[in-house]
């Protein structure tokens, strides 16, 4: 149960309030911890997370962290998720961190340093996966100020199939004629030296159904990706995977393509690695999830007609290599 409740808050620290994980040495013993960090303007809020053995060790450990970083004004809180049989932990003194006590068998809240009751009571329901209507209205505005590239391509992705709507005079099947004059990838008209089809190509749609799909797959993946890798990695890893996704159908397949599915199969490559390199961390859950997710969509493509899978499989190995090499502990 514990390394439930450690998942739950991450993932909502995330997605909800703009966190991101980084991943630093350890230099008493070269070994590797963890962090979830919110930066803001010089200052920082960070999370992490103890037992009883070890909460004095990866406090000292993360102020060290943080120091070296050169961040002055820092909040450190040390969720501590153990099992309170005996003693429960003195949270009296003076401490240059805060703690948050919760039971690693339900997950309550059993005690805070003084100043942060509704943070810790925050933590206490994403811990248990609990959150109310107001916090919900919350959770939008905040997913998308903190995932601004996600939502920007989405933007663009629609207004995009707005304009081919327009031109097409359909909203359920867009003229091919259409696709083809806004940039869709056709191997002829690239071979004649139309190379910026293979980057146009991924902001097209075929249809309503098309572009409702892949948007929806785009806010799921992007929001989780930029997350992990910062804004300016993900929009990297999202166009690598978009024009490997088109270099491959064009070797590939004959047929004329579009859509943004191969940049979000690069996603879901981008989630496979920082689930394989953090899985000593955060644990495998997300990782066989991710390979799941893949696998499902996989099948899915090579079930139905009409699915570029060249593509798809293209934009997968080009955000799995993208990925790797993007993916480095920070220091």
């Amino acid at each position: 149960m514990r390394e439930k409740y450690i998942n739950n808050i991450i993932s909502a620290l995330i997605k909800e309030y703009g966190f991101n994980v980084e991943e630093y040495e350890i230099s008493e013993d070269n070994s590797k911890d963890w962090i979830v960090i919110r930066y803001d303007e010089g200052s920082a809020i960070v999370v992490i997370f103890s037992t009883l053995k070890d909460f004095a060790k990866k406090n000292f450990m993360a102020l060290e962290y943080m120091r070296s970083k050169g961040i002055e004004s820092l909040s450190l809180n040390n969720i501590i998720l153990d099992d309170f049989k005996g003693e429960p932990l003195n949270l009296s003194g003076d401490y240059n961190y805060n703690f948050i006590l919760l039971d690693s068998e339900d997950g309550k809240l059993l005690g805070q340093s003084q100043g942060i009751e509704n943070f810790s009571t925050l933590i206490e329901k994403t811990a248990q996966g609990n959150k109310d209507i107001k916090a919900k209205k919350s959770d939008i505005k905040n997913s998308i100020v903190s995932h601004k590239a996600t939502y920007a391509l989405i933007i663009i992705n629609i207004l995009i199939f707005i304009l081919s709507v327009y031109l097409s005079r359909s909203i359920v099947d867009i003229d091919i004629r259409v696709l083809l004059f806004l940039g869709a990838k056709n191997n002829i008209l690239i071979r004649q030296g139309q190379y910026y089809r293979l980057l146009t190509a991924m902001f097209l749609h075929g249809g309503l159904l098309h572009v409702v799909l892949n948007m929806y797959a785009l806010k799921a993946t992007g929001e989780v990706v930029e997350s992990f890798y910062g804004r300016g990695k993900f929009i990297i890893i999202y166009f690598f995977s978009g024009i490997t996704s088109s270099l491959a159908s064009y070797m590939f397949s004959k047929s004329t393509s579009v859509g943004a599915s191969g940049a979000i199969f690069g996603l879901l490559g981008a989630c496979l690695i920082f689930a394989f390199k953090m899985k000593d961390k955060i644990g495998k859950g997300f990782l066989k999830n991710i390979i799941s997710v893949i696998a499902v969509n996989v099948f899915i493509g090579i079930s139905i007609s009409n699915i570029d899978n060249f593509g798809h499989i293209g934009g997968l190995i080009g955000g799995i290599i993208i990925s790797w090499i993007l993916f480095k502990e920070k220091s």
